[in-house]
């Protein structure tokens, strides 16, 4: 039973306002610091000034960082109004705002999930200023769903946790009218965001790491939002660092597994911390987090999943897309035991006209 909405309001409103100050803080005592959302910064503010924001990121850019500009251009707009603020605040007003969304969205379910915020996830998520929480809580306000646009990677494999055509509708059509203003704003963003991207050697997907297949066993539940979104997520190139894996928190259904999945999160993170020998460059400590990842977070998820039955809500075009596939299954299954059953008979005809010869 969800809490009061006043309640969550306030308990919301706590969490954004006190992980916003605490990366805030953590920006004060450590100014060289960068986050992830540093260079969305930067780039808003490049497209303000008429700049290609995918030539101002970059190696020996003016915004000089390792990696190019990932993010498509919606991002960059939807970013834009905290560029006209000093690169410190916005960074903690994108964290508050983020968090305090996620608290809202997922004490739908009761205050027990709020768990989450003690994961290894969601505290290197609040350290690198990332997208995930405000993508989860996408999860459960389908309008959010529009922002899947700013990571399409992962936002595709978020869109399969909808549980009806209403929500995929909502959240697509946003997205859409982000990538048409988009356009608009620099038609030719789409030809310098591939090239960034094709340079990013680290997006892989979780099912290629030791283990990964196994993660495909979850569709034996299809029918569940959570079994969909995790063989999604496993499915998809994408950086396998801690921070991604809030989304996967949901797969819990109580308190107890949501600590367990918690607890997991900051083990994976913690280990490259504790043994940074093998954690550099950054590319082994991407490489290192998606071999743990695998065996200390998806597999444990299969596990809860498989505990549970093949039930609930989905879109009407994949019920139909199943019952399409489920068909056909059963036909080629049906003319398989026909060419056998077919086969078998054949010797027996044969040795029978025989006898009769």
């Amino acid at each position: 039973m969800a809490p009061p909405v006043r309640a969550r309001a306030l308990a919301a409103l706590a969490i954004g306002v006190a992980c916003g100050a605490l990366v805030y803080a953590h920006a004060i005592r450590q100014p060289a610091w960068r986050g992830d959302t540093d260079q969305l910064w930067f780039a808003a503010r490049a497209l303000l000034e008429g700049l290609n924001p995918y030539a101002e990121v970059g190696p020996d850019r003016a915004f000089n960082m390792r990696f190019g500009l990932y993010y498509p251009l919606p991002a960059v707009l939807v970013f834009t109004p905290l560029a006209l603020l000093p690169v410190q605040a916005a960074r903690a007003l994108f964290v508050a705002l983020s968090t305090g969304v996620l608290a809202f969205a997922v004490t739908r379910d009761g205050w027990w999930r709020l768990s989450m915020f003690l994961s290894g996830s969601m505290l290197m998520t609040l350290m690198s200023a990332q997208w995930s929480p405000l993508l989860t809580a996408g999860l459960y306000l389908p309008a959010l769903g529009a922002l899947f646009v700013a990571k399409p990677n992962v936002g595709l494999a978020l869109g399969t946790y909808y549980q009806s055509g209403r929500s995929v509708a909502v959240a697509l059509s946003g997205a859409l009218a982000l990538v048409v203003v988009s356009l608009i704003v620099q038609p030719g963003w789409p030809r310098d965001w591939l090239e960034a991207v094709r340079s990013a050697q680290h997006f892989v997907p979780p099912v290629r790491h030791l283990g990964g297949p196994l993660i495909l066993l979850a569709l034996l539940r299809w029918r569940r939002p959570e079994a969909r979104m995790l063989v999604a997520f496993a499915c998809v190139p994408h950086t396998t660092l801690v921070y991604e894996a809030v989304p996967l928190l949901l797969v819990a259904s109580n308190l107890r597994e949501s600590l367990i999945l918690s607890a997991l999160t900051a083990v994976v993170w913690m280990i490259p911390v504790i043994f940074p020998e093998l954690a550099t460059p950054v590319s082994a400590r991407i490489a290192i987090t998606g071999d743990l990842l695998v065996p200390l977070l998806y597999l444990p998820c299969v596990l809860l999943i498989l505990r549970r039955p093949n039930v609930g809500r989905v879109p009407a075009l994949v019920q139909r897309a199943a019952e399409r596939m489920a068909s056909r299954i059963d036909r080629a299954r049906r003319r398989f035991s026909e060419r056998r059953a077919d086969a078998r008979r054949g010797p027996a005809v044969r040795s029978t006209e025989e006898e009769q010869a």
